[in-house]
């Protein structure tokens, strides 16, 4: 419990590091260039867009949750991902520092359909493993639809394991999976963030 309450404190007095709030960088995915940023609550809109496209025009969240994890910047991250020239999001993913445990959390990840199978979300994962490591979180999780079976291949692909079932997690009963994996020593990513 000590440590728990030592491990928030500490990250209470340290958030995330500014510099991840205020980032711009292009990346090149296959043959296609694009900018990643962080998100602001300007750009919840367009986050819940792509959400909504993503889930076939429905949206597990409101817009309005976009705009409230957003602004909670002190442990909450949201990158997004966008066409050069347009700035049009075409996915993002969030993350939710949990420090009491050293815990980096994935809320969402989503992709235009337009868009998947690009390489984009794989991008992201990867790039939130990494910031979670570069802030000395030693684990990372997620809940992924039972019926997400692509989803899921991404997820064991990247070193994450199914922990447990969550039996009618999602608002329409389906069942969920916890997934995790563990940072510390065993993940390479092959990106650097400078």
């Amino acid at each position: 419990m000590l440590n728990k309450l030592s491990n928030w404190f500490y990250w209470w007095t340290h958030p995330l590091p500014k510099e991840l709030h205020e980032f711009r960088q292009n990346v090149v995915l296959g043959n296609s260039e694009y900018t990643i940023s962080p998100a602001t609550i300007v750009d919840a809109s367009a986050l819940f867009r792509v959400e909504q496209a993503a889930y076939a025009g429905g949206a597990p969240w409101p817009v309005e949750v976009f705009r409230n994890e957003i602004s909670h910047a002190r442990y909450r991250l949201y990158v997004m991902v966008c066409m050069p020239g347009t700035n049009t999001v075409i996915g993002y993913v969030g993350i939710a520092f949990r420090p009491g445990v050293k815990e980096a959390h994935v809320t969402n990840l989503a992709v235009d359909p337009i868009w998947q199978s690009r390489g984009i979300g794989r991008f992201l994962m990867i790039y939130a493993m990494t910031i979670a490591q570069q802030v000395n979180f030693q684990r990372m999780s997620l809940e992924v639809r039972k019926s997400n079976v692509r989803a899921q291949a991404l997820y064991e692909e990247l070193g994450f394991q199914k922990i447990r079932t969550k039996r009618a997690y999602y608002e329409d009963g389906e069942d969920g999976y916890d997934m995790a994996q563990i940072l510390v020593g065993g993940f390479s990513s092959g990106i650097e963030l400078s």
